[in-house]
């Protein structure tokens, strides 16, 4: 399988050997090269292209032109002698059409290179692949003209292409923890990963959070392909690789620079201002496994010893010494034990816990709250119990209350048993300052379980930053569900600078309220905005572990299926699923079934959409994210059905109701969608009713209005509104909604317009219209390329030069391309490719059939 970030390289080193010209693909070892050269030959193969594989390892068996050994009898030229091979084997190839692809060229002996710049200079097809471009021998690459040649250079894939490609050689997606590190080790290299997966294969455990890979296994290969070569054992360089391995990091100060510069060098560390690290992430991996208990033990010990005492290192150190069995200070292990559960390190805290007092409530606490992080509930409740009952004042028993809370609330979905547990809490605390901190999360608690609010007292006798940060967090979230919007990042800035005034600060309130700013701004039509934020904190947090990871996945998957990029709804949603099971803070993973039974439905999976909603308990839908994302399922059932009627009254009833419960923008998603199923006065009449709220209502708005009134110009207009918002599948429905209004009125020319309109949009961004079952016959890439240059009046000939095509082949290109527009010829592809202009009707706002 071919990743979506290679399906690029694939298409233009392939139309370059088409075309007649030599290619080279350029990558390290890992990167997919040889994949790809596999592609291409498959490739040309089914086109009708006689295609030679050529592997520049035979050149290791030592005999001269050993890799051309298939050509040569090929071409009928067994026995010859090399003369003859050299002076008639590139122009019978030549003259024959065939293409001769190498891997690893970098591995050809001489005479092989030699005779590769012979059928470079016959004018044959040939392709290759290469470590680096310096690699390629001078005799091929200075053969001929330099435009003959396209390099086509493979970086690193990113986190969500390599992800899939775990998920496609396990069957499932990662468990966020395997995720992370299969993410950050690997590098963007396919074939690292996929040797990591198969090493790590056969210890596999499935779990409702994913395929757990457990810790790192290195195979032979995968040690080739890290670390080839290193230092002896013994020697200053190794014994400072073997450290690092042990610690992760060391100050700069405590090597010495005689050794730290040639292991730095080497490119086997790196040297930031204060701290040293191994290069690969890998490597410590590398250098454990070769390493003995014994010699572990020691190097843990000496490690210990140069961090001590030293500053911000404190929890480093205390770990070392008791992993190389030192006697540690139980108040100095808690103390570091907190220090990591704050670094979001529960396997650290847990570790250093067990050194501290058992008797302490701190000690408890951290033990309670880093199993209920790993997902140990029965361990979790044990501890916080223990944490509860030796808690001797109220600032104590406020902290355990929040695990508590968070444990049956979140972590068990059990939000009934918090509010009475919390309760209960609360009515031991004294102090009428503590009482609003847990009052506050009280307030969540009793509204995830759909109990009243009324009479609880979150505002303090005496301000408390705590108590702020839980004000601010609800209030954003209130304003991110019906609120104004503009009140949005004024409670964030609020809870902020709360949140740095305290040191018992509700549990992630930081990530609750960066997810209100990202509701904030896609709610009010800062789209594109919204999806960098969303993507940047959800990268982040998979490269670290963090568990906001499952909420970002879940936010980045909704935001997609309003947008209508079904591929990036698909991946997140499976995915915010399974991290939800591992971390979930938000109580979001009902929503998150319900969400990725929508997008299957969406998608076309009709069944397991169905199958999937029907797991959903009737105390989970009665939550109006879960019943929105089911009343999509059940509205997609009836469309297939050809039933557009009750499609349209499902999702309008449901986006009622979601207005009703106060969860004004969702239930305004959902509406729009109904007036995109059957527009009607009602529905655009609710969405009228907030067209003042954001830019995004108003074009709801104004498209549902236009749809009803059949003004078919507004609709265009829209069309590019919503595209230049950054919902493209909106658009797409706008424009072909906007092109039947045409139609239906009698303007032929115009409603043909309208739908090359709809169908640039779908071409250039991937983006399919909703709710219209029909397929839009859309450009590939290399015809969008070619496309949008003829409609900027490029000659054909300019075309083939800028893309290393024949002008013949640019020419069949946009035949493919009129018929698939209707289009006459590059006057009428330059209307396409452009943003439909508004008539002076459209403009006047009178009404307008066409």
């Amino acid at each position: 399988m071919i990743p979506i970030g290679r399906q690029k390289a694939l298409s233009n080193v392939q139309t370059a050997v088409t075309a007649g010209r030599c290619a080279a693909v350029v990558g390290a070892a890992g990167t997919g090269r040889t994949s790809l050269l596999r592609a291409v030959v498959a490739g040309l193969a089914e086109n009708g292209v006689e295609v030679s594989l050529l592997e520049g390892t035979d050149a290791d068996a030592g005999v001269p032109l050993a890799a051309f050994a298939p050509l040569v009898a090929a071409a009928d030229l067994r026995g010859a002698d090399p003369l003859e091979v050299y002076t008639r084997l590139p122009a019978l190839v030549a003259a024959r059409g065939r293409a001769v692809a190498v891997d690893d060229m970098d591995r050809l002996d001489r005479a092989s290179v030699v005779l590769l710049g012979q059928l470079v200079r016959a004018r044959a097809r040939v392709v290759v692949t290469v470590t680096e471009l310096s690699d390629l021998p001078r005799a091929a690459r200075n053969t001929g003209p330099a435009e003959d040649w396209h390099i086509e250079t493979l970086g690193p894939l990113d986190a969500d292409e390599l992800l899939s490609l775990a998920a496609e050689f396990l069957g499932d997606e990662l468990a966020a923890p395997s995720a992370a590190v299969f993410v950050t080790h690997s590098l963007g290299n396919p074939g690292r990963m996929s040797e990591m997966l198969r090493a790590a294969a056969g210890s596999a455990v499935r779990t409702d959070a994913g395929i757990d890979l457990g810790p790192v296994r290195i195979s032979t290969r995968l040690r080739e392909l890290v670390a080839p070569t290193l230092p002896e054992r013994g020697s200053d360089q190794r014994r400072l690789l073997d450290l690092l391995a042990v610690t992760s990091a060391l100050p700069v100060e405590v090597v010495d620079p005689t050794t730290l510069e040639p292991a730095e060098s080497a490119g086997l560390v790196e040297v930031s201002e204060r701290a040293i690290r191994l290069a690969d992430p890998l490597l410590d991996d590398v250098l454990l496994a070769a390493m003995s208990p014994q010699l572990r033990t020691q190097n843990c010990n000496e490690a210990a010893r140069l961090l001590h005492g030293r500053d911000g290192w404190e929890v480093d150190a205390v770990l070392l010494s008791t992993r190389a069995g030192r006697k540690v200070d139980p108040t100095i292990a808690l103390r570091a034990a907190e220090q990591a559960l704050a670094d979001h390190a529960p396997d650290r805290a847990l570790e250093l816990a067990r050194f501290a007092d058992p008797g302490l409530a701190d000690t408890q606490l951290v033990l309670g709250t880093a199993y209920c992080e790993q997902g140990d509930h029965t361990e979790a409740t044990k501890a916080l119990t223990d944490a509860l009952a030796l808690a001797g004042d109220d600032r104590a028993r406020v902290r355990v209350g929040q695990q508590i809370g968070l444990l049956h609330a979140v972590r068990r979905a059990d939000p009934a048993t918090a509010c009475k547990e919390v309760t209960r809490i609360v009515e031991t605390v004294t102090d009428p300052s503590w009482r609003p901190v847990l009052a506050a999360d009280l307030v969540k608690w009793r509204l995830m379980a759909g109990l009243p609010v009324d009479g609880i007292e979150v505002r303090p006798v005496a301000p408390r930053a705590a108590v702020r940060v839980n004000e601010a967090v609800i209030a954003a979230m209130v304003s991110t569900m019906a609120g104004p919007l503009g009140e949005t990042e004024r409670h964030v800035a609020s809870g902020l600078e709360a949140l740095a005034a305290t040191d018992i600060a509700p549990p992630f309130a930081v990530h609750l309220l960066r997810l209100s700013t990202y509701l904030s701004m896609a709610f009010g039509g800062d789209l594109a905005g919204a999806e960098e934020f969303a993507l940047r904190h959800r990268d982040a947090a998979a490269r670290g572990t963090d568990p906001s990871l499952g909420m970002w996945e879940y936010g980045t998957a909704e935001l997609a299926l309003h947008t209508g990029r079904m591929d990036r709804a698909d991946a997140m949603s499976a995915r915010a699923s399974r991290h939800l099971a591992w971390r979930d803070f938000t109580g979001l993973r009902p929503a998150a079934r319900a969400l990725r039974a929508a997008v299957l439905a969406r998608l076309g999976r009709i069944t397991a959409a169905r199958e999937l909603a029907g797991r959903c308990t009737p105390a989970e839908r009665a939550d109006p994210k879960v019943a929105l994302h089911l009343a999509r399922v059940e509205a997609e059932w009836r469309l297939r059905h050809r039933d557009r009627r009750s499609a349209y009254e499902t999702l309008r009833a449901a986006g009622v109701e979601a207005l009703a419960a106060h969860h004004v923008h969702l239930g305004l998603l959902v509406l729009d969608e109904a007036a995109m199923v059957r527009p009607t006065e009602e529905v655009a009449a609710l969405l009228g009713g907030y067209a003042g709220v954001s830019d995004l209502y108003r074009l709801f708005a104004r498209r549902a209005q236009a749809l009803v009134e059949r003004r078919v110009e507004v609709a265009a207009e829209c069309a590019e509104e919503f595209l230049a918002m950054g919902m493209p599948g909106r658009a797409v429905q706008a424009a072909t909604s906007a092109a039947e209004l045409a139609a239906g009125s009698g303007a032929g020319e115009r409603a043909r317009r309208l739908g090359r309109r709809a169908v640039a949009i779908t071409s250039t961004t991937g983006c399919s219209g909703w709710p219209s079952p029909d397929q839009v016959n859309a450009l590939t890439g290399r015809e969008i390329e070619i496309a949008e240059l003829a409609a900027r009046r490029v000659r054909s000939r300019e075309i083939a030069e800028s893309l290393g095509l024949s002008v013949r082949t640019v020419d069949n290109h946009l035949g493919r391309i009129f018929r698939k527009l209707g289009v006459r010829g590059r006057d009428e592809l330059s209307e396409v490719f452009a943003p439909v202009p508004p008539t002076a009707v459209g403009r006047t706002g009178t009404a307008s059939a066409g």
